[in-house]
């Protein structure tokens, strides 16, 4: 398979109406970071893709920020795109479907955007919940997609007058915010990229302390 650069990729992915997406979930992620006090040492971003976030994550971790993924060649496309300059970068190939291979409460924030929402059985998404409040000590930014949207709508037409395959998992958010304060943890904000027209929402969540 092709690996694309980090610029080519999001030019062909974030176009059109994608570009007005992409530029109203980098304002979200810019506004959820601006929140987090006080400023995390380490970062891990998990899928990481071909480094999207990382400009606005890289600079808000004070010692170093992971980025992870699945696909090798994520990875090799985002160290191409970085500066040697600024916070250390280490890469690391991980699945969030099995044990991450991280200690435990090693990061301060964890961000984990567009994922769930390619994740469509119960069990798998409990699991990779909990990998990611496992390793992390005070906060999680996790993005899911909500059920009710216009957006809902559009996929479930698409699917039918198109002959795809449903291959986007949205939920109700009460379920979603459950796989997180089942755990212990609080949620401490959840934001709409576009209401009533995406499904595509964002939530801040703070861990449970040590011991608890």
């Amino acid at each position: 398979m092709i690996t694309l650069d980090r610029k080519t990729y999001l030019d062909r992915r974030y176009r059109r109406v994608q570009s007005l997406v992409n530029r109203r979930e980098q304002g979200l992620v810019a506004g959820l970071l601006a929140k987090i006090e006080p400023r995390p040492r380490q970062i891990l971003d998990i899928p990481c893709g071909h480094g999207r976030f990382t400009p606005l994550l890289r600079p808000a971790a004070a010692e170093r920020i992971v980025c992870s993924d699945l696909w090798q060649r994520h990875l090799d496309a985002l160290a191409a795109a970085e500066s040697a300059e600024g916070t250390p970068i280490l890469l690391r190939q991980a699945d969030l479907l099995g044990r991450l291979p991280f200690d435990d409460r090693e990061f301060d924030l964890v961000f984990d955007f567009r994922f769930f929402q390619h994740v469509s059985d119960d069990e798998q998404r409990r699991h990779a919940a909990a990998e990611l409040v496992r390793v992390s000590r005070r906060h999680l930014i996790v993005s899911y997609y909500r059920a009710g949207s216009l957006h809902t709508l559009q996929q479930s037409l698409r699917r039918v007058l198109r002959g795809r395959r449903y291959k986007v998992t949205f939920q109700r958010g009460a379920a979603f915010r459950a796989l997180f304060t089942d755990l212990g943890c609080r949620v401490l904000g959840e934001s709409a990229l576009l209401p009533f027209l995406h499904a595509q929402r964002v939530l801040l969540v703070e861990t449970p302390p040590a011991g608890s």
